[in-house]
Parts: C-alpha cells; sequence; structure tokens
C-alpha cells in the first residue's frame, strides 16, 4: 500500500512530472474516503488523482492477472457503473463511460502510438480529455 508515495516521491524530483505528482500520490482514495493513502474524499481528491484512479481501475479489470483472467470491456464498464460515486468521482467516471471506450480499446491492443491517427483528435476521446482538464 505504500506504492503511491513511492512512485509520487520518485516523481517528484522530475520537473516535468510536478504536475502528476499529485495523481500518482492519490490514485487508490475513494470519493467516499474509504481509499488509501490519507483518506480523502470528493473534492479534496485532486482532479488528475480522479482521472488516474479510473484509468487504473479500467486497466486493472481489463488485464490478466495470475491469480484471475481479464475482465471484458463491457463487465469493466459495469464494474465502474457501480461504483460511481463512491469509489469513482461520478462526471469523470459519465464522462469516461459514454466516451468510445472500444476505439480506445481498440487503439491500445494495436500498440498505440504506431496506429494512432494524429488527423483527428476527438475520434479517440480528446474532447472527453479537454472536458477533464478545463
Amino acid at each position: 500500500m505504500a506504492h503511491p508515495r513511492i512512485g509520487a516521491s520518485i516523481l517528484s524530483d522530475i520537473k516535468q512530472m510536478k504536475q502528476i505528482v499529485p495523481g500518482v500520490l492519490y490514485h487508490h482514495e475513494k470519493i467516499d474516503g474509504s481509499g488509501y493513502p490519507e483518506g480523502l474524499k470528493g473534492d479534496q481528491i485532486p482532479l488528475v488523482g480522479k482521472i488516474i484512479s479510473l484509468a487504473d481501475a479500467f486497466d486493472a479489470m481489463t488485464s490478466r492477472r495470475v491469480y484471475r483472467d481479464a475482465m471484458t470491456i463491457k463487465k469493466a464498464c459495469s464494474e465502474i457503473e457501480k461504483g460511481l460515486g463512491t469509489h469513482f468521482d461520478a462526471p469523470i467516471g459519465r464522462i469516461f463511460l459514454e466516451s468510445d471506450i472500444r476505439k480506445l480499446w481498440e487503439i491500445i491492443q494495436d500498440g498505440f502510438i504506431e496506429s494512432w491517427d494524429y488527423s483527428n483528435f476527438s475520434e479517440y476521446g480528446a474532447v472527453a480529455v479537454g472536458t477533464l482538464i478545463q
């Protein structure tokens, strides 16, 4: 359970990473306050922490582990839906769930950079990301 603090500590000395350090530190906090390392809740959790939390959970659910198979995208989205307002920030979760998750999944599975068509960012959810960071 120390990995958020360890990761944040490693990144804190890198100038280009300063803005994401709070996201790394707080990505295991939950909206209802039951997370760690500090038990932050709701608006106490930085936006970048809320975003990384959702991305990390989706990745964990859809990745095969030694102890279990990967969930389907549909099942992972259902789990995220169930966690809105308790585990995940509801507005951020809604933006994620309403985005083109299947297209994002294809990009990730195809190697991302090699197959990303930079000519049309909105196709890949840039509008959603822009909404979140505004």
